[in-house]
């Protein structure tokens, strides 16, 4: 599997709890039903501890392999309003490794 991670602030004015019930009932609940999407799973920031950095939340999906998301790319359904509130800090492709 790979892991793809994507870091967001929103747009000034945003309704962060409406866009928090958007992202988890309806942007988050399309994109799992995505083929070759293995796990996803969503943060929000809920109570910063240093700083403001304008962190406000963080996506971590989980492909079966770069095609399956090269497939996602051609699949994934389209998203306006997630667009409308979304500003991009930082995305990548990461290693992930499990400490029990």
């Amino acid at each position: 599997m790979i892991k793809f991670v994507s870091i967001f602030s929103l747009k000034d004015g945003s309704d962060q709890e409406r866009l928090w019930n958007y992202w988890v009932n309806t942007h988050a609940a399309n994109a799992r039903r995505v083929p070759g999407i293995t796990k996803y799973v969503i943060n929000r920031v809920t109570d910063p501890i240093r700083g403001d950095n304008g962190f406000w939340g963080m996506a971590e999906i989980w492909f079966k392999d770069m095609d399956a998301y090269n497939q996602y790319l051609l699949d994934r359904p389209e998203d306006d309003y997630w667009l409308s509130f979304y500003k991009p800090i930082f995305s990548s492709w990461v290693e992930e490794k499990e400490i029990n």
